[in-house]
């Protein structure tokens, strides 16, 4: 399981941007992906200065492997659906957290 710093994951944008981070991919890259005109937009879903559609909050779960629950802050741990593992935030929430029934505490799921 990989800790996730929860600075930026308190909002949607910050949670975006790490995982565009993890992928690897640029602004420019992740527009494209999601067919929009430029990276200006990418920029403005992750400083929260613009809203997610339902359409591009689903594309932008599956292109960065997570759901759009996590995107949206309904769960604290997103499954890492490229390695079948965990990516968990520190924190007591997730300390408490054990909904995979397996015992992992701060987990909501394995992919």
């Amino acid at each position: 399981m990989e800790k996730m710093e929860s600075t930026e994951l308190n909002t949607i944008g910050g949670r975006i941007k790490e995982l565009r981070r993890k992928k690897g991919l640029t602004q420019d890259a992740l527009a494209e992906l999601l067919c929009l005109s430029n990276k200006s937009t990418i920029s403005m879903y992750e400083s929260g200065a613009r809203q997610l559609s339902p359409t591009v909050l689903t594309q932008m779960a599956a292109i960065l492997g997570t759901t759009t629950d996590y995107l949206l802050g309904m769960e604290e741990c997103v499954a890492d659906y490229d390695r079948g593992g965990c990516i968990c935030q520190e924190g007591p929430e997730a300390d408490q957290a054990d909904t995979d029934g397996k015992g992992q505490k701060g987990c909501i799921g394995y992919a």
